[in-house]
């Protein structure tokens, strides 16, 4: 029985050497982009748009990171950081995956202190607090 290829396109080897600048921003856009778990959008930056890592190299970086204390994607950016620069390396990156949410949650902070005394923004709070209720319990 032949076998039929794969329609996916595989990534090319891995062969990228990160730079610091290039290690903020690949971690930002996971640290932004991974709403709800960043497991699958880190997979994609770091193997197939960076080409920091292969496939195998991530399964094991990621084994490593999940048997150590602390969050996987943190662990792996620490990791990965310093294969390519380095003290400074893992520095950079964890700065890219935590700075920027931090900063965004600041925002919405500031922005809840000038909010929380209209009734059309507590109405829309109230909302949306039944709607992931409902979530809750739907999904059993």
């Amino acid at each position: 029985m032949a076998q039929t290829p794969s329609i996916a396109p595989q990534p090319a080897p891995a062969t990228a050497v990160a730079t610091l600048p290039e290690l903020f921003r690949g971690f930002a856009k996971i640290g932004l982009l991974g709403f709800g778990g960043v497991g699958p959008i880190a997979r994609h930056v770091i193997v197939r748009e960076q080409r920091w890592l292969s496939e195998k190299d991530y399964a094991t970086l990621l084994g490593i990171g999940k048997v150590l204390p602390g969050a996987n994607t943190v662990n792996v950016a620490v990791m990965l950081g310093d294969r390519y620069q380095g003290i400074k390396g893992s520095a950079v990156a964890v700065a890219g995956l935590l700075v920027l949410p931090i900063l965004v949650l600041i925002v919405l902070a500031i922005l809840y202190q000038f909010l929380d005394q209209n009734p059309y923004f507590n109405a829309a709070l109230q909302g949306s607090a039944c709607a992931a209720a409902g979530m809750v319990i739907g999904t059993g």
